[in-house]
């Protein structure tokens, strides 16, 4: 299994949150899609409590929006990595199938919050450019 390749989206930040949390999503191929959760679980199991000192492991919300970090957080790491196709993750963000020619209409139906998903995020790879073929939203 290849990756199409990966983007890093920032979570909220603000001027009352200066620090920012990151999903990572992991493009796969569409012919690997069935080995997403396989590769998130094994993600939970392997990846190191913290990175930098900086902890990879999100705690369950205790209510909506809100965490609370504490360490050492028990059991498998709860990580904010995305495996998804990229065609999966249009369509779930967007509303979107990328097998349909992109409309002047359509702008008009994507919420501005998800389309800042696709041009605030940084393209860390892209193999075989598909990620990049999505210049419209770049």
């Amino acid at each position: 299994m290849r990756p199409v390749g990966c983007i890093a989206s920032p979570g909220g930040r603000n001027e009352l949150r200066p620090y920012t949390t990151f999903v990572l999503l992991f493009f796969l191929r569409e012919e690997d899609a069935e080995q997403g959760d396989g590769i998130g679980n094994l993600l939970s199991q392997q990846l190191p409590e913290t990175f930098a000192d900086f902890p990879v492991s999100f705690p369950t919300p205790v209510s909506p929006k809100m965490r609370i970090m504490t360490r050492p957080l028990a059991g498998p790491v709860k990580h904010r990595i995305i495996p998804i196709t990229v065609r999966n993750f249009v369509r779930v963000q967007l509303g979107y199938d990328l097998t349909q020619r992109l409309l002047a209409a359509d702008w008009l139906t994507f919420p501005s919050h998800a389309l800042g998903e696709f041009v605030a995020g940084e393209v860390y790879h892209d193999d075989v450019d598909e990620l990049l073929s999505l210049s419209p939203f770049r």
